[in-house]
């Protein structure tokens, strides 16, 4: 009885914590609805923002609050009593309406079903490799149409270039304001240390991965 009790509870807040994840992705992150819009599932979607890990998102819970955290950032959630308890969850309206997110969620499963990952993997293509240039693509023009100047693949190994200069360490930590300084000149942008942070955050987590993978063969 304590066992079935302890499970409801955790997913009481399973699904309290995804309510609450997907109104932080519609802050942080609303571009998901332009990767929805471009044929990507629930699933990739949430794979694309923990490898890219956005400043303020807390991703480390599990693939399922994230799927379902991407879900309620995309159609909300309009049911206070959605859990049954007397402590509501937050309501709020989607990114997309309704009628768009019924449309657009049938049409991803027909041409991003099960049919598909199938043929994938007989030709040997990961799923998460096809998807991560779409979504590259799709959160790189969501971007632009909101104002922001995504790094160039130039600019990108040009800031990881200066952040391996000697010159740009100190106590053994890179440098970030100094780099970003330098990057600006260059490129004539506007970049902060947190974002040359971030980036170089990123492309070191990727590379890392890289080698990981590449000793599995």
């Amino acid at each position: 009885m304590t066992f079935t009790r302890d499970k409801k509870e955790t997913q009481l807040r399973a699904i309290r914590r995804a309510v609450d994840l997907g109104a932080e992705m519609q802050s942080i992150s609303p571009y998901i609805s332009d990767l929805y819009r471009a044929g990507l599932s629930h699933s990739a979607i949430a794979r694309y923002l923990k490898a890219q890990s956005p400043p303020g998102l807390e991703l480390s819970m599990s693939k399922g609050i994230l799927e379902n955290a991407v879900r309620y950032a995309l159609s909300g959630n309009e049911n206070p009593d959605l859990i049954g308890t007397s402590k509501p969850v937050r309501t709020y309206e989607g990114l997309i309406s309704s009628e768009e997110y019924a449309r657009l969620s049938e049409q991803n499963r027909v041409s991003s079903g099960e049919a598909r990952v199938a043929d994938n993997k007989k030709r040997n293509i990961g799923a998460l490799s096809l998807s991560t240039a779409k979504l590259s693509d799709a959160a790189r023009a969501s971007a632009i149409a909101r104002g922001f100047t995504p790094f160039s693949d130039e600019e990108a190994v040009y800031t990881m270039w200066l952040s391996v200069d000697p010159t740009n360490h100190k106590n053994g930590q890179t440098v970030n304001f100094k780099i970003a300084e330098d990057v600006n000149r260059h490129y004539n942008n506007n970049r902060t240390f947190t974002v040359i942070r971030e980036l170089l955050r990123r492309e070191r987590t990727r590379a890392r991965n890289s080698k990981q993978i590449g000793s599995n063969f």
